[in-house]
């Protein structure tokens, strides 16, 4: 049990720590953006590079800033209900309706941010090509496997939930029975 304790702990403030350096390196990443950047942590989505021409201007960052918040917001949501959910664990409670809800909402955060990125993507892009010369403006949405995987993925952590809610429903329904 002091094993489960200590691992939840370490989880629960690595996420916690994610969750603040994830939102710090949004702002940073928005205040000295330049569409020369590349690599794993640029803020600019990489179908987007090579094809912004301008350097940005201050009203370019803040829409970019704001537009690529709706992905941002649902990974930290993610990052929040898994925070709640080690808590939990670290309290040694495994099989409540509190789990459930976390890891549903987990799934449906999840889920939610696969929906929002494509489009979240889409509009950053009229952002960042704005200040290109007419005529060299460029949006795409790009759906790949990475997206329908992770849906996948949530999906199945929904039934998950969903069949956990019910085991919890059956364990409540045992106890009551002498």
């Amino acid at each position: 049990m002091k094993k489960i304790k200590y691992v939840s702990l370490f989880f629960r403030m690595f996420f916690q720590a994610t969750f603040v350096c994830l939102i710090a390196a949004q702002i940073l990443g928005w205040m000295y953006a330049t569409p020369a950047n590349r690599g794993f942590f640029s803020i600019i989505p990489s179908l987007y590079q090579g094809y912004i021409f301008n350097q940005f201007d201050i009203n370019t960052r803040i829409a970019g800033f704001f537009v690529s918040l709706i992905p941002l917001i649902c990974q930290l949501l993610v990052i929040y209900y898994l925070i709640k959910l080690f808590y939990l664990y670290e309290k040694c409670e495994f099989f409540t309706s509190d789990n459930v809800r976390y890891i549903r909402n987990a799934g449906y955060a999840l889920l939610l941010e696969q929906i929002a990125k494509p489009v979240s993507d889409f509009v950053l892009g009229f952002v960042l090509t704005s200040i290109n010369p007419a005529g060299l403006h460029f949006a795409v949405i790009e759906i790949t496997e990475k997206n329908i995987g992770v849906i996948l993925t949530a999906l199945v952590i929904i039934l998950i939930s969903w069949v956990m809610a019910e085991g919890c429903k059956m364990q409540a329904d045992q106890q009551l029975i002498i």
